[in-house]
């Protein structure tokens, strides 16, 4: 963060980390908040996408997202620099034939001995994603991370879920080869 007063550093160090759950048209995410950390001016904000969960624990000690908003009003006009990821969870089974990602899949065998890609990093210039992840996991399916370069923003009541929309945009892009607009 930029530009904070003594007061809002003491509540930032005082305050717990607080996860929500959202409900969203294009995805439902958790949401989670941790101030303070290694740095007293670091303001972490996280929007998961709930698949991103499937099979494992979810997130616990969540709590009313009124009351989540309420824990990030202080920090709205704020300016910040942000380094967003998305962290997904998908089935292999939705990747397009002709996709980026499955193109990567490889394996070869000769003998008794296998060689097998089961994951990657790619890079995108030119859009405000910057790379995928991906790593194959158990029960076909795949966990996808993605990154954007850093920005400047201004914090506003819509930032998570704009981020959230913005991270998901991406999945469909670059992973799923969706195009905007098209129906799920």
């Amino acid at each position: 963060m930029h530009d904070l007063d003594e007061e809002l550093l003491k509540w930032m160090e005082a305050e717990k980390t607080s996860v929500a759950a959202l409900n969203r048209d294009s995805g439902n995410c958790f949401l989670k908040a941790g101030f303070g950390g290694k740095k007293s001016f670091h303001f972490h904000l996280e929007a998961v996408s709930d698949d991103y969960f499937s099979g494992r624990p979810q997130p616990n000690r969540i709590i009313d997202i009124e009351k989540f908003y309420t824990k990030i009003t202080p920090f709205l006009g704020h300016k910040v620099t942000v380094d967003l990821t998305g962290m997904f969870r998908i089935d292999l089974t939705q990747l397009p034939d002709g996709g980026i990602v499955r193109a990567l899949f490889f394996k070869t065998q000769k003998g008794s001995v296998s060689i097998k890609v089961t994951g990657a990093q790619f890079a995108i210039n030119g859009t405000p994603v910057n790379s995928v992840i991906w790593q194959e996991l158990p029960e076909d399916k795949m966990a996808i991370v993605i990154e954007s370069e850093n920005f400047e923003t201004t914090i506003a009541e819509d930032y998570l879920t704009s981020a959230f929309d913005k991270l998901n945009a991406a999945l469909n892009v670059f992973v799923l080869g969706k195009v905007p607009n098209e129906q799920k």
